[in-house]
């Protein structure tokens, strides 16, 4: 889950992926921190003239810590064609669901 996560976040950022894809998957406070980073990362693609597509990736690597019976932090390590990216994440056990309440794209 935190790999799958990370890769969404990923491209909802590069423009490939629609925020409201990840809605079910995160708590309200997560969605409006990637919505900011959504626009500005929108505005700048449309500044140089670039179009929104998906990322092609070359591998990724899960780190996992359980910080308790309901929470899980966790790294992922993207490796994509121009660059590295780190996205770190906390996922908690919520009304009978794993949600991201932390995503932070490095």
């Amino acid at each position: 889950m935190l790999e799958n996560l990370a890769l969404s976040a990923i491209e909802v950022i590069a423009g490939a992926r629609d925020l409201e894809q990840l809605g079910r998957w995160v708590t309200r406070e997560v969605y409006e921190h990637l919505s900011i980073r959504v626009t500005v990362a929108s505005r700048a693609r449309r500044v140089r003239g670039a179009v929104g597509k998906r990322p092609v990736i070359l591998g990724t690597r899960v780190s996992a810590f359980h910080t308790g019976d309901t929470i899980v932090d966790g790294v992922v390590t993207v490796t994509m064609r121009d660059r590295t990216r780190a996205v770190a994440l906390r996922i908690e056990w919520v009304r009978g669901r794993w949600r991201a309440s932390a995503i932070h794209v490095l």
